[in-house]
């Protein structure tokens, strides 16, 4: 769930301040033992488009955007690593050069018109990193997907939302063990046969 919204905590309580957040949500002893409980992590948002910024100050100049620098990596044992990113902060250069290794999968949440430039980011990003990409496109634009580097093209689109308006909810069946077996060994992903993935990216 992404929330924009005046930030009510804030230390200087006549300063007006507004974030774009992702709220992740997840079961207290997960992935070891499911239980009953819950935690929730707020992750922030960097790098705001500049149609955004423009709306916000529309409602009120004295608005302070407040930007997240901080770049996370959610270890889930088994299901693999994740990382986290909100709409604009996909174009950010930086964040993939920490990610490369470190990461199986990358989750984007988004509410962008743009949907074939992330099309076309989903597949090159996933390429360099060498990772999973999930966009989430919320809201009325579509252009939800799910692309992972296998090697055989067919494969690699895993999932795609496309039409604007149409709501969708989808289970999708995404790689974690032989990801990480063609991110250690070119060799050993050569042994996976039709499931094997495209080479590592120079430098990984």
């Amino acid at each position: 769930m992404v929330n924009l919204g005046v930030l009510s905590n804030n230390v200087n309580k006549s300063e007006k301040t507004i974030a774009n957040e992702v709220i992740v949500v997840y079961p207290e002893r997960w992935p070891d033992n499911y239980g009953y409980g819950y935690k929730k992590i707020i992750l922030g948002k960097y790098n705001y488009a500049r149609v955004e910024v423009i709306e916000i100050l529309k409602r009120d100049i004295n608005f302070r955007i407040l930007k997240n620098p901080y770049i996370y990596v959610f270890d889930s044992g088994k299901y693999g690593r994740i990382g986290v990113a909100i709409c604009a902060d996909f174009f950010d250069i930086e964040r993939f050069v920490i990610y490369k290794g470190k990461i199986q999968h990358l989750f984007i949440i988004a509410y962008n018109k743009d949907i074939s430039a992330f099309y076309f980011l989903a597949e090159a990003i996933s390429r360099l990193v060498f990772c999973n990409v999930v966009i989430c496109n919320t809201g009325y634009y579509g252009g939800s997907i799910v692309f992972s580097p296998y090697n055989d093209h067919f494969k690699r689109y895993l999932y795609k939302h496309e039409g604007a308006g149409l709501f969708t909810a989808q289970t999708v069946k995404i790689p974690v063990k032989n990801l990480v077996i063609a991110q250690n060994s070119d060799e050993e992903n050569e042994k996976l046969g039709d499931e094997r993935f495209k080479y590592k990216p120079p430098g990984y």
